[in-house]
């Protein structure tokens, strides 16, 4: 089914499949809120200048009163980077938000209120602290699109050559989890985090014939194995923390979830 409500997405055509041939995505995760999912993903201990995080999410819950965390890495401080839907006590309810840093935080949140709960999103992000158009070094594309409407009381751009809390430290990358809260409620496809690579949103999706934004391949991507990069693509029910990049960088703790989570509700349906 193709949903294509310009208005829900910003002027956007909602990702859900569409026509025309392209990749078949075969499986996604869902997780529920009240299950405290988590699962962790190595860390780079270096590096943290360049990286991109691309995923399909559809969300399941619109529950106004929660954070629902897409990954975060903190440290000990609770300072680091996190990717979440924010909620109202936050002043920015439904608003897709991304932090890095500690007390002066680089940092974004789209205008854009993400209320959709039957269709999926790709969300990709891309962190480059070395770039010399300050602007450039945190930018956020959604169904291939990059955001450029900021809620402008929470936009700060990373300081030149900044590393990133994830790639640059040691902390546990959580995905669907923050700080033992806050977390994700919905279905989650295709999670591929890649350091050190000049990727953007046209590496992990194109249009089809109708104009809908659907999945890639992403066989063909350079994985940069020292640096913990990833591919989370969910295809083993008995192994759903399993690294399908190749690399082998797998999960080292999974919880609040087991083979029921997985699912073939995906973005090529």
């Amino acid at each position: 089914m193709v949903f294509n409500n310009n208005l829900l997405m910003g002027g956007v055509a909602a990702a859900s499949g569409g026509g025309g041939s392209g990749y078949t995505v075969a499986n996604s995760l869902w997780v529920e809120y009240s299950d405290s999912p988590e699962i962790i993903m190595p860390n780079a201990d270096s590096g943290g200048l360049l990286w991109i995080f691309s995923c399909w999410v559809k969300r399941a819950g619109l529950d106004t009163s929660n954070r629902n965390t897409i990954v975060s890495v903190h440290d000990s401080s609770g300072y680091g980077t996190s990717i979440e839907f924010s909620n109202s006590a936050e002043s920015k309810e439904d608003q897709l938000v991304w932090i890095d840093g500690n007390t002066t935080a680089s940092k974004r949140a789209t205008t854009q209120k993400f209320t959709d709960a039957s269709g999926w999103y790709h969300l990709c992000f891309r962190y480059d602290s070395a770039n010399f158009v300050a602007d450039n070094r945190m930018i956020i594309w959604v169904n291939g699109v990059r955001v450029g409407d900021w809620n402008t009381g929470f936009y700060t751009n990373p300081t030149a050559s900044l590393k990133s809390f994830w790639g640059g430290g040691t902390e546990n990358v959580d995905m669907f989890n923050q700080n033992n809260d806050r977390y994700f409620d919905g279905y989650i496809s295709q999670a591929a985090w890649i350091y050190g690579q000049d990727y953007q949103a046209s590496n992990f999706g194109e249009y089809d014939s109708n104009g809908v934004w659907i999945p890639k391949d992403l066989s063909t991507l350079t994985f940069t194995g020292s640096t913990k990069s990833f591919l989370l693509a969910f295809e083993d029910s008995s192994d759903l923390d399993k690294d399908t990049s190749g690399l082998s960088n797998n999960g080292t703790s999974t919880t609040g979830i087991t083979s029921a989570n997985q699912t073939v509700d995906t973005p090529s349906q």
